[in-house]
Parts: C-alpha cells; structure tokens; sequence
C-alpha cells in the first residue's frame, strides 16, 4: 500500500492505498464548507443591504456593511473588505452606534494584518479601543 499523496490542484481528494479509490480530506472538507459559509453569508447580507438601504435605517446599514467586510475578510478579499468596513465605521459613527463602529475597526484591522498593513492595523485597533471606553462611559451601571 502506498502512501497518500498531495491534494490534487483544485480537489479535496487524494489516491490512497494500491486502489483506484479516493478518500476526501478532513482539511478540504472544512474548508470547502467555511468558503462556502462565507459565500452564503456574503450573499444574505448584500440581500439584506439593498433592503436596509431602501428603507434608509442607518444603523442597521452599518451593520450590514460590516457583516459584509466580515464575510469578505473570510473570503480573502482583504481590498474590498478594508472599503465595506470605511463604509460601515463612517456611517457607524454617524448614526452614533459606538459598539458597531468599534467592532468594524477591529474588522478593519484584521484584514490589514492579512496584508501586512501593521502600523495601520494597530492605528484601527487602538481606535477601537477608544470608542469601545466611549462604549462603556455612557453604559448604565
């Protein structure tokens, strides 16, 4: 019985053992099912923009903006992720939503890490970082 050999380009498969059979990865699988998720979820949330968007509700645009940044990050599509979450901490901010606006810097941060943006990720995490302190200032105790 030979050994497993590498993926195959564009395949979760691998030809295993002295047969023609094939077994699917556990690594593939996964990923395969959480690019799919992301792709799903990309899908809801535009979906759900073009509504928010048609009603003029802000905040919840805000929020749909940023869950697309999220699933864009996920996607690795870092460029139009960092662009979808400018978009939600603006119009965060505007609304006054302190914890989205926090939450899309943070967001924003990630997808710079993913490419080596660093100075420019610790800027939106410190950013963060502050607005979540305006976040719990005006908390009720």
């Amino acid at each position: 019985m030979r050994p497993c050999g590498p993926p195959r380009r564009r395949s979760t498969e691998r030809k295993c053992g002295s047969g023609s059979g094939t077994r699917s990865t556990a690594a593939g699988r996964k990923t395969r099912s959480v690019f799919g998720e992301y792709a799903d979820a990309l899908r809801f949330y535009q979906q759900a923009l073009e509504i928010d968007e048609k009603l003029g509700a802000k905040p919840k645009i805000a929020l749909d903006l940023e869950n697309i940044g999220l699933a864009l990050n996920g996607l690795g599509r870092y460029k139009e992720a960092i662009q979808t979450l400018d978009r939600a901490i603006t119009l965060a901010h505007d609304a006054g939503s302190l914890k989205d606006e926090a939450d899309s810097r943070k967001a924003k941060a990630s997808a710079l890490l993913q490419l080596g943006r660093y100075t420019d990720a610790l800027d939106q995490y410190n950013q963060a970082i502050k607005v979540y302190q305006g976040v719990d200032a005006n908390s009720e105790p």
